[in-house]
């Protein structure tokens, strides 16, 4: 759980019970009904700002939809699935054009096999190829 100002959630609870014992109940409707007012203050010092903002900027700025900016929307899963799925379709699209063009030394069965293999297989197939015994390359500027 995340701490504010470095209070945890029971930190927080003793401070209100201990607040709410100093205040006392005779003049915790009065800090109450401060509390609202500035709470309001705030809310319509807020607006005034957006507003502001809207009228210097509504010509440079056209009208943005936040909710498709929203990061909760997005899942790593489905986009990272579409792009392979993009990328399969795209090589098997190259790799059909090779079988139908000239049938040179670099294109043939095996390519045109390779192409149709699924993202999950492709990888498979380079796991096997890869020498076990070797050290992964390292490139120093990665960092």
């Amino acid at each position: 759980m995340r701490a504010m100002f470095g209070i945890n959630g029971t930190e927080m609870l003793i401070i209100v019970i201990v607040a709410l014992l100093v205040i006392g109940p005779q003049r915790l409707p009065e800090y109450a009904e401060q509390l609202k007012e500035f709470v309001k203050l705030l809310k319509r010092r807020a607006d005034e700002a957006k507003g502001s903002l809207r009228r210097d900027f509504a010509e440079d700025l056209p009208d943005v939809d936040w909710k498709t900016l929203d990061p909760r929307q997005y899942d790593p899963r489905r986009i990272v699935r579409e792009a392979l799925q993009e990328e399969s379709q795209a090589q098997a699209s190259s790799g059909s054009r090779k079988s139908t063009g000239s049938t040179a030394a670099g294109s043939s069965s095996d390519e045109a096999a390779a192409a149709q293999l699924s993202p999950v297989q492709r990888y498979r197939a380079q796991v096997a190829l890869r020498d076990a015994e070797a050290a992964p390359p390292f490139d120093p500027e990665a960092t």
